[in-house]
């Protein structure tokens, strides 16, 4: 828990606040499902029926730097980081994800904003 504090004590980029997409790489089509960054640092799983997921991930920016803490889930998965660095387009409506430790074209993400 204190590790879920730390990240939701810290800093965020307001572009991230939202509902965003994932762009399949092979297919060029956003997914079934999102994701809602919120302005506390949480980053919730919506569904494909549009229910929020009881999941959390939290996250934070800082110098072009997305941190996304996973607390996992006890015994079954251990919490993680993950950095990314980021970027959106001139409008703010596409988020373009390369994550740091990750070597290959698989590191790299697209995400599209969804109206609110």
């Amino acid at each position: 828990m204190a590790e879920v504090r730390r990240f939701k004590a810290q800093n965020r980029d307001s572009r991230f606040f939202g509902t965003w997409k994932y762009v399949n790489k092979e297919t060029k089509k956003e997914v079934d499902y999102s994701y809602l960054f919120e302005a506390d640092g949480q980053k919730i799983h919506i569904n494909p029926n549009g229910a929020r997921s009881g999941y959390r991930e939290y996250y934070y920016t800082d110098k072009g730097i997305l941190y996304l803490l996973d607390p996992g889930a006890g015994i079954k998965r251990n919490s993680s980081i993950t950095k990314y660095y980021y970027s959106f387009s001139d409008n703010d409506q596409v988020l373009h994800l390369k994550e740091i430790d990750h070597v290959g074209a698989d590191a790299l993400e697209t995400w599209i904003r969804q109206k609110e």
